[in-house]
């Protein structure tokens, strides 16, 4: 669908009359000289030290919109995960995977594809599926102390759950 001269994901958001949440976005990241793409939900910020734990990179950094035009052909306001070379691998946030017949760029400037599901882009280009967002709750990623009984783990879990619910 063309989408001239909207960049962002909320001016493509608007144009198209959906929300942020039901947009792809589409970063390309540097992990130690190797371009990679980053998906995540349009609401969402990517966390780089996430990515470069996932990718396994000792350096993580946004490439630039030079590297970005010259691997992929188009501008960084029209990225997306589909048409992209064989060659580039797929890094993307838990969180895309709930986004149904979303809106991601085309890869071609001014266009973007609508009615896209993530399991569909996959097939194309295999999908690595992490937690890559700044919004990753505590509850992902908090271990409990492995001295405790497991009824214990899971008592001081539940209430914290429910503690942070109700913030």
């Amino acid at each position: 669908m063309a989408t001239p001269d909207q960049k962002t994901i909320v001016d493509v958001a608007a144009f198209l009359n959906t929300t942020p949440e039901q947009c792809i976005k589409t970063l390309v990241f540097k992990a130690d000289e190797e371009l990679v793409v980053v998906l995540s939900r349009g609401d969402h910020e990517i966390n780089d030290v996430k990515v470069k734990h996932a990718t396994g990179a000792t350096i993580v950094e946004l490439a630039e919109p030079e590297e970005v035009q010259q691997a992929l052909g188009c501008e960084i306001g029209s990225l997306g995960p589909v048409k992209l070379p064989s060659t580039i691998k797929v890094y993307a946030d838990q969180a895309v995977q709930s986004i149904v017949n979303g809106v991601t760029g085309a890869n071609e400037d001014g266009f973007h594809f609508i009615n896209v599901n993530p399991e569909k882009i996959s097939l194309l280009n295999p999908m690595r599926i992490f937690a890559l967002s700044k919004r990753e709750t505590l509850l992902q990623t908090a271990k409990a102390p492995s001295n405790l009984p497991k009824a214990s783990k899971s008592a001081i879990f539940s209430n914290w759950a429910r503690l942070t619910a109700s913030r």
